[in-house]
């Protein structure tokens, strides 16, 4: 008769993860952690092979499990976002899923269609049908529309309502 283990206890980081993950834990909001400190507590570059694994598991953990984020700054270290980072990165985050969504259909317009099978070509035309609305609802316009609706809502829209917002107009209710 064998025991199974549950999913999260299979699973143990290496002992250099968690020297990382408890430094990151102590860090303050706008604290930068320089690259050198973090490779003295593992004994190896956090910036090359190894080390920098170690340091993106370290990384994601305190994401998960403490909501703790971190953005590298380069060559000097790792800076514990403040509540006020959040909107900027967060703005930078949505350009860039935009400028992916539009070079995406720029390389599905490559493809020649009538070669598809059915199933592939329906599959094509909901993800191009996809991409085009990620940059839609990425764009500068449709930011400001959501911004209204959020404003007159007093808080964030559910999804529905926000799509309602750029397809219809306002929904903020």
């Amino acid at each position: 008769m064998s025991t199974t283990i549950p999913r999260q206890d299979r699973f143990v980081a290496s002992i250099e993860t968690q020297q990382l993950t408890e430094r990151l834990r102590k860090a303050e909001p706008g604290e930068t952690i320089p690259y050198g400190e973090l490779s003295a507590i593992v004994s190896t570059s956090v910036q090359a092979d190894r080390g920098r694994g170690w340091l993106t598991s370290a990384r994601k953990r305190v994401e998960r499990d403490d909501g703790i984020v971190f953005d590298a700054v380069h060559n000097e270290g790792l800076r514990r976002r403040t509540n006020e980072d959040f909107t900027p990165a967060l703005a930078k985050d949505v350009e860039k899923n935009r400028r992916q969504a539009r070079r995406a259909m720029r390389r599905a317009a490559c493809c020649d269609i009538g070669t598809l099978d059915a199933d592939s070509a329906l599959r094509y035309h909901a993800d191009v049908t996809r991409l085009g609305m990620i940059e839609h609802i990425a764009s500068e316009n449709s930011r400001k529309r959501l911004t209204q609706a959020v404003e007159k809502r007093q808080g964030q829209l559910p999804w529905l309502a926000g799509m309602k917002t750029l397809t219809n107009g306002d929904e903020s209710n």
